[in-house]
């Protein structure tokens, strides 16, 4: 596991994807590196209340990957505004996967 702070420089609501169709993301930039982070599919960030703004100043906590689009996180807690966002158990597995919570 890793973890990130940094400033949301964008948010958006993937119509497909590697990890999920339909999926939460957001880039944010972190120690002058870029990073796309994915959240869970956009109806669960909704459901749950999340409410992100560019500029947020955020620390995420997910598996890290590097390819070809560049540096990812799968994010399992971000922290914004002072709550924590859960969207994976420490296994990984989906908070919002049924029997997950």
């Amino acid at each position: 596991m890793s973890t990130l702070s940094g400033e949301i420089t964008g948010i958006r609501r993937r119509k497909n994807g590697r990890f999920l169709d339909k999926g939460h993301e957001i880039f944010m930039q972190s120690n002058g590196q870029d990073y796309r982070l994915f959240m869970a599919p956009h109806w669960d960030v909704k459901h749950v209340g999340l409410k992100l703004r560019i500029g947020d100043e955020v620390s995420a906590r997910g598996s890290m990957s590097s390819n070809s689009g560049g540096r990812q996180m799968v994010v399992q807690f971000l922290d914004v505004r002072g709550q924590r966002w859960h969207f994976r158990q420490g296994n990984g597995k989906p908070m919002w996967v049924k029997g997950a919570k």
